[in-house]
């Protein structure tokens, strides 16, 4: 059950959180790397309102989601 799994991850030195939160992240990389698409669309796919995205991406990036989204588009385009 529920506790059990908590044990596993416990176990391998993560929990559910730090799952969920790597998993969000990975999906707002793409979804930011997608200029045609509005940063409410991207809050709205992963759940939050347009704070909890700047928020996020504060702590996941170390920038805003427009700064982090000109930073990866800038970074592909030098590819």
């Amino acid at each position: 059950g529920a506790r059990s799994l908590q044990r596993r991850l416990k176990d391998e030195g993560t929990s559910f959180g730090e799952l969920r939160d790597s998993a969000l992240r990975r999906r707002a990389e793409r979804l930011l790397a997608e200029p045609r698409m509005a940063l409410k669309e991207v809050a709205y796919f992963l759940g939050y309102e347009e704070r909890g995205l700047f928020e996020a991406c504060q702590r996941w990036f170390g920038a805003s989601p427009s700064v982090f989204r000109a930073q990866s588009l800038a970074a592909e385009t030098r590819i």
